[in-house]
């Protein structure tokens, strides 16, 4: 974990060095279509050298922190003594895997190919989202310690245990991150249901509040023209009464609006 925290560093300091973060990039990067670009550069890198190397740090930081089985093999592959360039080689039979190899190379497998876990607001996800947010948190870090411990295993049931736990946890962590993926593809008024159990209920209030306020206004209206007719004066005292009886509608609608919206604020 050391080389992430020094990517991490370098990331942040403004005066970065452009050979140390070359080397952390050497270290840790998937491909080799840049290496040319940055080897001509590498002596005397411009300002746009500097910022491509910066964003692939960036994914490289991200990737390693979301995926520490990643971070383990390539520290492993950097202890591998590579032998200089001329060097003959002489052939080696290439040993057939142990039990404990199939299960590491099986492990390595799932979790290579695990999602990758970015950081968002657990606020505004649903309750159960928020916990399955914080479960994820929980699992990664124990998927990198399951799988320390199944490398350094010797015991094929040990590593067989080891290996179905590693499994067993990544799929819990797909399936949570699954669900939060598809909470976050939903329209904004399905997100708004899931958000709060009482919408469907606040809904049909919130339009029966608009009714009577809009009767309400067209009421007042009717008021002030009985009241310019003399004609019409003895039927003032009744609109008064249906005005007073939207007001009293619209004082009950807002206050139980109110009552499950709060509770849902509570929750």
């Amino acid at each position: 974990m050391f080389d992430l925290i020094k990517i991490n560093e370098w990331i942040k300091n403004p005066k970065r060095d452009f050979r140390e973060g070359l080397a952390l990039y050497r270290k840790y990067k998937t491909n080799s279509k840049l290496d040319d670009f940055f080897s001509m550069k590498e002596n005397n890198p411009d300002s746009t050298t500097v910022q491509v190397l910066l964003q692939k740090m960036i994914a490289i930081e991200a990737k390693l922190r979301a995926n520490p089985a990643f971070l383990e093999k390539k520290l492993v592959e950097a202890q591998v003594k590579r032998p200089p360039l001329g060097t003959k080689q002489t052939p080696t039979v290439k040993p057939q895997p142990t039990q404990q190899n199939k299960f590491i190379a099986k492990a390595e497998k799932i979790l290579s190919s695990s999602p990758a876990i970015t950081k968002i607001d657990s606020s505004k996800l649903p309750k159960h989202l928020g916990k399955g947010y914080e479960r994820i948190q929980e699992i990664v870090p124990m998927l990198g310690a399951l799988h320390a411990k199944l490398k350094a295993s010797s015991r094929p049931d040990e590593s067989k245990n080891l290996c179905d736990s590693i499994i067993a946890l990544d799929n819990e962590k797909r399936k949570l991150w699954g669900d939060i993926d598809d909470f976050n593809g939903k329209s904004a008024e399905d997100k708004l249901k899931m958000l709060n159990p009482n919408f469907d209920k606040i809904e049909k209030l919130t339009r029966q509040l608009r009714i009577t306020k809009d009767s309400l206004t067209r009421k007042k209206k009717d008021i002030e023209e009985k009241k310019r007719n003399p004609k019409k004066h003895h039927l003032v005292n009744k609109a008064v009464e249906k005005k007073m009886e939207y007001e009293e509608k619209i004082k009950v609608l807002e206050k139980e609006i109110g009552k499950l919206s709060g509770d849902f604020a509570k929750a």
